[in-house]
């Protein structure tokens, strides 16, 4: 069985290619350096071929975008400072996932009604509740059991706040960038 991480992996490092090629491409083109010589040394003119191919390019990159669209996990982001908001959104999207971000409880049950994300990243502190009260009660339902929350936290009492909910990890903000992706990768990847 492939598992999603090498496919999306290997989705993105084939899309990468497939961009080189369409690019480096283009600039032969757009440079006029594509030509031949025949047999009798003329010049021939390959924009048949060089069109041709660069059509077959596209139709590949159309369709491996719709393959990493269609392999996009939804990550609902609770957060209360749009700042940090803001930063983790950017941060995953820039990761391929599909971000809905939520900076209040009242916003993310709302969302949670519409949609059912792969992950739950979610902020202790908020403006209208408690990012461990969210927890629990997903942590309760039968429907959202299942689904990976990582919770962050300002404070350094990440032990209390272990003991309070069943989170599957837990994050001091300000946080590492790159271990923060590795931490979301390690859930939705596998």
């Amino acid at each position: 069985m492939i598992s999603p991480v090498s496919c999306l992996s290997k989705s993105k490092s084939i899309l990468k290619k497939l961009v080189s090629k369409f690019i480096f491409i283009f600039f032969l083109v757009s440079t006029k350096i594509i030509e031949t010589h025949d047999t009798a040394h003329q010049k021939v003119n390959n924009s048949n071929i060089v069109h041709n191919y660069l059509k077959h390019l596209i139709a590949r990159l159309v369709i491996y975008i719709t393959k990493v669209e269609l392999m996009k996990k939804c990550i609902y982001v609770v957060e209360d400072n749009p700042s940090i908001r803001e930063i983790i959104e950017f941060l995953l999207i820039e990761e391929l996932y599909e971000v809905k971000t939520c900076p209040n409880t009242n916003d993310f049950w709302f969302q949670m009604s519409k949609h059912r994300p792969d992950m739950v990243i979610l902020d202790i502190m908020l403006p209208d509740g408690n990012g461990l009260d969210i927890c629990n009660m997903l942590k309760r339902n039968i429907k959202t059991h299942d689904i990976p929350v990582m919770m962050m936290s300002a404070n350094n009492h990440l032990n209390a706040v272990k003991a309070k909910c069943d989170a599957e990890d837990f994050i001091n903000k300000p946080f590492d960038l790159n271990d923060f992706v590795n931490r979301v990768d390690k859930y939705l990847l596998n």
